[in-house]
């Protein structure tokens, strides 16, 4: 299924489109510089509820994941 979004930056506007599948997760990146904490949050929302069947993951410029390990805590 394909669905469209626009965001509006503070920058430049450009629509862009997407193609999501079920349950993969988005990952949005908000410099810190362009975007205080409280609009990342709301933009964050507005992911959510055009998107409620995928997890939305938010990460600031600057922070890296450097990988994810699978397994149970004792």
């Amino acid at each position: 299924m394909v669905q469209k979004i626009g965001i509006e930056s503070k920058e430049n506007y450009q629509p862009f489109e997407l193609t999501i599948n079920r349950g993969s997760t988005i990952v949005l990146q908000f410099d810190q510089d362009i975007w205080n904490l409280e609009e990342a949050q709301q933009l964050a929302k507005v992911w959510q509820d055009a998107y409620p069947n995928n997890p939305i993951m938010v990460t600031f410029k600057g922070m890296e994941i450097k990988g994810v390990l699978n397994g149970k805590f004792l």
